[in-house]
């Protein structure tokens, strides 16, 4: 559960770079990232509970306040991403339905009774 929580935190911080770098009409394309990689060395398992779940809420916070501080244009900006085409605005409904694709599994599979 740990590592599922770190992934969802790790993949937020990479949407949100992305979403940045387009609104700023950064024009580079951006590669992708290796989930497992970064699973494998999140140390996730390691770390305290409440620890983090707070990183979780202050992460996410922090790409809330980051979205509703873009104006339409920034939202239409786009870019390159893993050798596709993406919407700022995609983005942060990708951060979004990705947070809550992995809480649906976490409540499926392990806080479910």
């Amino acid at each position: 559960v740990k590592e599922v929580l770190q992934h969802i935190i790790d993949a937020e911080r990479i949407f949100v770079y992305r979403a940045l770098r387009f609104a700023r009409k950064d024009s580079i394309p951006l590669p992708g990232f290796d989930e497992n990689m970064y699973a494998d060395n999140s140390k996730a398992n390691a770390r305290n509970w409440e620890d983090l779940v707070k990183e979780f809420d202050v992460t996410r916070q922090s790409s809330e306040f980051f979205f509703r501080s873009l104006d339409e244009e920034q939202l239409e900006a786009n870019g390159i991403s893993s050798g596709s085409p993406i919407y700022v605005k995609a983005l942060g409904y990708i951060t979004l339905g990705h947070a809550m694709h992995h809480t649906r599994i976490l409540n499926d599979r392990y806080l479910r009774e």
